[in-house]
């Protein structure tokens, strides 16, 4: 037990000691110390650094320089230019002819699709059997979408689909309604 005692104070002993030598070593550093103590210049080996002058702004040159300033670049006139003049020694650029605006793009065309059934799922739900661009069919629900379309809406014998923000209506072919056989005057089916 004494030699764990005495283990820790030297150890504490050995951190304090490297404390004060620490704090004796900041407080002495000087950073200005490379630079001459006549003229303020700078001395690195040989090569002696050109002396810098600070010159007060308002900012503009600053805002001119800046990769994140939206008017910076040539032939824009900035405030620095204007006070200075330098902006009207320049001279302007004629004026570009105004290029009349391109015809706008052809509407696009809606791709084949075709209702091959309507069926009920397990659930209760109705699916549309719905083939697009001669691709295999799938089945979608109210809600799904599918490329540009969106189901809307399954009926008994036809499907309400959204494309473009188009109202799209499939019907199963040689289906017939009530209807229709009303119109044809054939009897309701049993």
């Amino acid at each position: 037990m004494i030699r764990k005692i005495a283990l820790e104070m030297a150890l504490m002993g050995l951190l304090a000691y490297s404390l004060v030598t620490l704090h004796g070593v900041m407080t002495q550093y000087d950073p200005l110390a490379e630079f001459g103590a006549e003229g303020g210049e700078a001395v690195r080996g040989a090569a002696a650094l050109p002396d810098v002058k600070y010159v007060a702004t308002d900012g503009a040159d600053i805002l001119e320089r800046s990769l994140f300033n939206p008017d910076r670049g040539a032939g824009r006139k900035t405030q620095a230019a204007m006070k200075t003049g330098a902006a009207a020694a320049a001279p302007e650029a004629p004026p570009q002819p105004v290029q009349p605006p391109a015809p706008p793009p052809p509407p696009p065309v809606m791709p084949s699709i075709s209702l091959k059934g309507i069926l009920e799922n397990t659930v209760g739900e109705q699916v549309a059997v719905i083939e697009v661009e001669g691709q295999r069919a799938r089945s979608y629900r109210v809600g799904d979408m599918f490329g540009d379309f969106e189901l809307i809406e399954i009926g008994r014998l036809d499907v309400k689909l959204r494309w473009n923000n188009e109202p799209v209506e499939l019907h199963l072919r040689g289906a017939t309604t009530e209807k229709d056989q009303a119109k044809r005057g054939q009897p309701k089916p049993k």
